[in-house]
């Protein structure tokens, strides 16, 4: 019989399709012809992400499905049993895979190598009650066709990545459970303060969110002061240069009587104590993950996390990079091997001769017992034509070439450079200056054309101990300076290193570190901030918004602002992926901590005294004074305007739109404030057969509660067209 091939999605599947030879497309699959891989020939289907999902949690009890009071009181949202369920929007693919799943007994899993491509394989063959099947499990590190050739002829066995399942299962049942029960708890409460936004709340997305707001907190907080530093103004044969102390003082009076003290404040000749010249190698950079190429790709051209993931998917799909969502910076020997038999190639697409030494592999970069499931991103063996590249977007150039140079560098000659420290005293203050003078350029020549001129480190005149300076002690103003405004960039290794370690540049870590999310979901979790309005990126600064403050605020001190508590539970799901765990002690963990959190909520909410900063946000967003109630005030709700009493029953609304004429916040303003807006041109009757000019005005409602805009014509000025 045939067997049924299972893709992730539909690009993958034809990917596929491709590679095996003929095929036929049917309608939601296709025909795989014969081959000496499939002598029957094969049934390809895909999904279209997943197509199965946890059910809503209305679908167990009515009331869980509310944002009202009695949805509180029915918290916490704990189903005895998890129901799974075909999405609407999917039923259709769903129920071709599953059709094809009756006509055949053997079925390999083709998703992403990762555990959320087995969840979706797994996810369908459970829904669709064909979990018992002869399983293979398709495993390839590129879509290049030979790669994918070798990789059918050699399957393996599906069941042993079913623990690879049960972990993104349980990330799945746990992110359900603290989003679908802390989302509503926080919204409800919040909204009983004086909130009208949804609040949603993730055992992710709120732990990076707090480290935004706690770096945001320490901007605001922090109080410029200004020091004052002791430096010397060197000289030698017509040579100047600076040498720095370290002193630094608070007034500039500290730093003249030191000065004085201990006569710098004329030139003074000093002897040279100390000169030490040290010959130092810079290796190449690591080898890219795709946390790795999502902070250059930043810092360098400003893409934000989920461009460069796309980027790469595609440049991955389009054949030429190794698979994307990888976390290991190391290959093994067999790729070290081709891309050795594709040097000129590598040379040729980035148009320079590289100084090539090392030609066997060097454990900075190849090491098979640090590979488990992915290796690094680097080139296919399709190495890049003159005319692929071409074709390529600039965008996908850029990171392609990125990728080209990081990876050839690995085969090139160490940088070499002298670093020289000269030291002299001038009675009880030591002056040091350092000078750097490359010996050997090696694989920087790579990177000549797009490394930025940063401040260099000064050159020395030829110095030697025993020798005379000139010496003359200056002071240098300076202030304290805040910490810097995250960029989106800094969100990636931020998360991976649950906020240590921020500054370090290599963030390709030798060891494995915690963090929060995978390589595959982070930038993921940056979107889902912006979409949620927590935070806003602008100009790739990254900024927390007032939405984002107040959810900060209410969690504050509790586990749900924990990158830490976050990143060990990653851990423990990693675990569960590798047999050491299971999924019953992961869910009861998460069910203790929901519970903890609702009954810690209410109390720090009181104690957060959010009520006065919503009072505070509405008063600035606000058009005026709420016309039925007059205690609330009307702020913008998006499609219309609405009072902020709106928990307290006042219903008031004001359309943005009326007879097809927008209304502009400035008009709403007026009407609030003097009970009439000015003359609008322009309204147009039921039919749009005519226009008509006209002031609006508030009356009483019919419900008697509320106001509604009406019609007030000028008695002269009114005009119909």
């Amino acid at each position: 019989m045939k067997p049924l091939i299972i893709a992730e999605k539909p690009k993958q599947a034809q990917a596929y399709a491709e590679a095996l030879g003929s095929f036929e497309r049917k309608k939601g699959y296709m025909e795989i012809g014969k081959s000496s891989i499939f002598p029957n020939g094969a049934l390809l289907s895909w999904g279209i992400g997943h197509l199965v999902t946890l059910a809503e949690p209305s679908e167990y009890k009515t009331e869980w499905g509310g944002w009202g009071e009695e949805t509180l009181k029915s918290l916490p949202i704990a189903p005895s049993n998890y129901k799974f369920v075909v999405s609407e929007t999917k039923r259709e693919q769903f129920e071709v895979i599953k059709s094809l799943l009756e006509q055949v007994e053997d079925v390999i899993i083709a998703t992403d190598i990762d555990r959320e491509g087995d969840n979706i394989a797994w996810s369908i063959l459970k829904q669709a009650n064909a979990e018992n099947k002869n399983i293979k499990r398709l495993w390839f590190k590129s879509m290049e066709k030979d790669a994918l050739i070798e990789a059918f002829k050699d399957l393996r066995n599906g069941r042993d990545y079913y623990n690879s399942y049960k972990e993104a299962q349980t990330r799945q049942i746990s992110d359900w459970l603290i989003g679908m029960n802390l989302s509503k708890l926080y919204t409800i409460r919040l909204r009983g303060n004086g909130f009208q936004e949804t609040f949603s709340v993730g055992r992710v997305q709120t732990p990076t969110l707090f480290m935004i707001y706690e770096r945001e907190k320490a901007m605001k907080e922090f109080v410029q002061q200004p020091f004052y530093e002791i430096a010397g103004e060197a000289e030698h044969n017509g040579t100047s240069f600076i040498m720095k102390s370290g002193l630094r003082y608070d007034t500039s009076n500290e730093a003249s009587e030191t000065l004085q003290r201990n006569m710098m404040l004329n030139p003074t000749l000093v002897v040279i104590d100390d000169i030490t010249t040290k010959e130092a190698k810079e290796e190449s950079p690591r080898l890219y993950t795709m946390s790795g190429i999502q902070t250059k790709a930043n810092k360098k051209w400003k893409y934000s996390p989920q461009k460069t993931l796309d980027l790469v998917q595609s440049l991955y799909e389009k054949k030429l990079l190794t698979y994307p969502r990888t976390d290991t910076p190391f290959i093994t020997e067999n790729e070290f091997a081709y891309l050795k038999d594709r040097l000129d190639d590598m040379q040729r697409v980035l148009g320079v001769e590289a100084p090539i030494r090392h030609i066997e592999p060097r454990k900075r970069y190849v090491d098979s017992n640090k590979v488990q499931e992915h290796y690094a991103i680097i080139p296919t063996k399709q190495i890049a034509s003159s005319q692929t590249l071409d074709s390529l977007s600039k965008d996908e150039r850029n990171i392609y070439i990125e990728v080209v140079k990081t990876t050839l560098a690995m085969f090139c000659e160490t940088a070499v450079y002298a670093k020289t420290t000269v030291s002299v005293r001038q009675k009880d203050i030591l002056f040091t200056a350092n000078g750097k003078v490359e010996l050997e350029e090696g694989w920087k020549v790579l990177f000549r054309d797009d490394e930025k001129k940063s401040e260099k480190e000064e050159r020395l005149p030829q110095l030697k101990r025993g020798d005379e300076l000139s010496l003359k002690g200056v002071i240098k103003d300076g202030k304290t300076t805040p910490p810097k405004r995250l960029t989106e960039g800094d969100l990636i290794p931020l998360m991976k290193n649950a906020g240590n370690q921020l500054e370090e540049d290599d963030q390709n870590t030798l060891k494995e570190t915690e963090g929060i999310g995978t390589e595959a979901t982070r930038s993921n979790i940056i979107e889902t901030l912006k979409n949620k309005e927590y935070i806003n990126v602008e100009k790739n600064l990254v900024y927390c918004t007032p939405k984002g403050e107040v959810l900060c605020r209410v969690v504050e001190g509790t586990l749900l602002s924990s990158p830490s508590m976050t990143a060990k539970w990653e851990e423990f799901l990693r675990k569960i992926g590798k047999g050491e765990g299971t999924q019953e002690n992961f869910i009861r963990n998460i069910h203790k901590f929901v519970l903890k959190m609702l009954e810690e909520a209410p109390e720090i909410i009181a104690k957060s005294n959010v009520k006065a900063f919503a009072q505070k946000q509405a008063e600035s967003e606000s058009v005026g004074k709420c016309p039925s109630c007059e205690d609330g005030l009307i702020v913008d709700k998006g499609s219309f305007y609405g009072c902020t009493n709106y928990s307290n029953q006042c219903k008031q609304s004001i359309n943005k739109e009326m007879n097809g004429k927008k209304i502009s916040k400035k008009q709403i303003e007026k009407l609030l404030a003097k009970g009439q807006t000015d003359l609008i041109k322009g309204f147009s009757n039921k039919d749009k057969s005519k226009t008509f000019d006209a002031r609006l005005s508030l009356e009483p409602h019919a419900n008697g509660k509320t106001k509604r805009m009406a019609f007030k014509f000028d008695k002269k000025k009114e005009k119909t067209t």
